[in-house]
């Protein structure tokens, strides 16, 4: 039972459990509480005017939480927390303390910031249980602890002090946080602490290498921001800290925005190998000198959609084919077109283009949009076709006008049809463009409508729009919602991504 204020709670003392005294105006603490009160589990006396903890209170055996924030305590008694024996989260934040000297062995959380804790080491603690202690914003210069004082401890924070150089911090700690210090150097190598994975050293003057970290095999956040560093370049910096996840700082705030992304959606067990070359996609797709076949086996369903559309780009952009290459080479359809894939290969048999079921029979690969499974990887470059290309010159070996029309008057028609209010005449629309193809200048027509479209509704009209996109442009559409930035392109193609972007 939870009561909050001393009247209510001495009604049925027996059954209190959980007492709130919050902004009470209180100057001392009520002798009440411990004397008539012994079964309490957590007592809150925060927000009042409290300037001393009376012995008393070690009668309260039974206590777990002690909320003591916001108020005037200078001191506490050394010997008090080892008389409550099953505490374990004291708090006393925004105090006016100026030395602090506990023991306990039952506390796992204390909060001991903004207070007046000043110089060298005015906090002498002795906690084996301790997982969480907060010390910012004191004006703390040094502090002697030892890691048998606390060797359980997982959070430390020793922002906005006076630190200039670090502590012996047990190998047990999970975060660091030490933000708005005077840190000359880090001091981390040759400690053993394989379990951290938070470190924040944002406003400091020290000079920050990479090398600093070798001792974090595990980090998985850095924030380094207002504070010197010296990468090497961030390839360097995922070999050296392969668990890395969030990055704040320590590079332009260009790379940063690309970057705070790509982290948190590639998982931490890519290879940092590996890792290059996703990043290097998710830049921008001027990939550089990637191995070509790493750049097909980031075409699965299984990587983001922002490193398929990458390697999809710049397949095309490096090993690029010529209509005239389609009769002459034996193709190998890789990936699921976006068609019917049935008639797509009678249209292509029709053509006299020579199709294989095996990779390395092939001499040249048509790409689909979507890439699910485990799709073999070519071993050698191999030019490339994609299905929007290869559709429009079936149209046109078909001599579906419409395809390549350059009439206004034909367009202008259709654009009437596509754009009526009545379904009527939007699927007259449809079983034209399905005969006789379908022109770029519609596109932006029947994408926009698509977009804006119920999905049971879309689905029988697809043929005639899909396979007329670029394929990165598809694996886009599909994935929408994974995708936190969309590639810049330019022209007719980057007007269909504009319309994509404002979807």
């Amino acid at each position: 039972m939870q009561a909050h204020s001393l009247e209510e709670a001495l009604e049925n003392p027996q059954h209190v459990t959980s007492l709130v005294l919050s902004g009470q105006e209180l100057t001392r603490v009520p002798a009440k509480i411990w004397k008539k009160l012994s079964h309490l589990e957590s007592l809150d006396l925060s927000y009042n005017q409290i300037k001393k903890l009376p012995a008393g209170l070690s009668a309260l055996t039974e206590l777990r939480r002690l909320q003591l924030s916001f108020n005037q305590i200078t001191g506490i008694e050394e010997n008090l927390l080892g008389l409550l024996p099953k505490l374990k989260h004291l708090d006393l934040r925004n105090n006016r303390l100026r030395q602090l000297s506990l023991a306990s062995t039952s506390l796992e959380s204390l909060d001991v910031s903004e207070n007046r804790l000043k110089g060298v080491a005015p906090v002498q603690l002795f906690c084996p249980e301790l997982l969480h202690l907060n010390l910012s914003s004191n004006k703390l210069g040094l502090l002697s602890f030892e890691e048998a004082d606390f060797p359980q401890l997982q959070y430390l924070n020793l922002a906005r002090n006076r630190i200039q150089e670090l502590p012996m911090l047990p190998a047990s700690l999970y975060a660091l946080v030490v933000n708005h210090n005077r840190l000359s150097k880090l001091n981390l190598r040759g400690r053993n602490l394989p379990q951290l994975q938070r470190l924040e050293i944002a406003h400091n003057p020290i000079e920050l290498k990479v090398n600093a970290l070798d001792a974090l095999p595990n980090l998985s956040y850095l924030d380094v921001r207002y504070t010197p560093t010296s990468w090497p370049g961030l390839n360097a910096l995922l070999h050296k800290l392969p668990q890395l996840r969030h990055l704040y700082g320590g590079i332009s705030r260009k790379l940063q925005d690309q970057i705070s992304g790509f982290l948190a959606e590639v998982p931490a067990s890519v290879v940092p190998a590996q890792k290059e070359v996703f990043f290097k996609l998710w830049q921008g797709f001027a990939a550089g000198p990637v191995p070509v076949e790493q750049l097909w086996s980031c075409l699965n369903d299984a990587w983001h959609p922002t490193i398929q559309i990458g390697a999809y780009y710049e397949l095309l952009r490096k090993y690029p084919a010529r209509y005239g290459q389609l009769r002459s080479r034996t193709w190998y359809f890789y990936g699921q077109p976006a068609g019917d894939s049935e008639k797509l290969r009678e249209r292509l048999d029709k053509a006299g283009v020579t199709l294989t079921s095996q990779l390395e029979e092939a001499n040249g690969v048509l790409l689909g949009s979507s890439f699910t499974g485990d799709l073999p990887c070519p071993t050698s470059p191999l030019i490339v076709l994609e299905e929007r290309l290869l559709t429009q010159w079936l149209d046109r070996q078909e001599k579906r006008f419409l395809t390549h029309s350059r009439e206004r008057s034909q367009i202008g028609n259709m654009e009437r049809l596509l754009k009526a209010h009545d379904d009527a005449t939007f699927q007259l629309g449809i079983q034209m463009l399905r005969a006789q193809g379908t022109p770029d200048d519609l596109i932006p027509i029947l994408l926009d409508k698509w977009l804006h479209t119920e999905k049971a509704n879309r689905q029988n009209w697809s043929d005639i729009l899909f396979p007329y996109l670029p394929g990165d442009l598809q694996v886009a559409i599909h994935n929408q919602d994974r995708i936190q930035a969309f590639p810049a392109r330019r022209g007719k193609v980057g007007s269909w991504w504009k319309i994509l972007q404002k979807a």
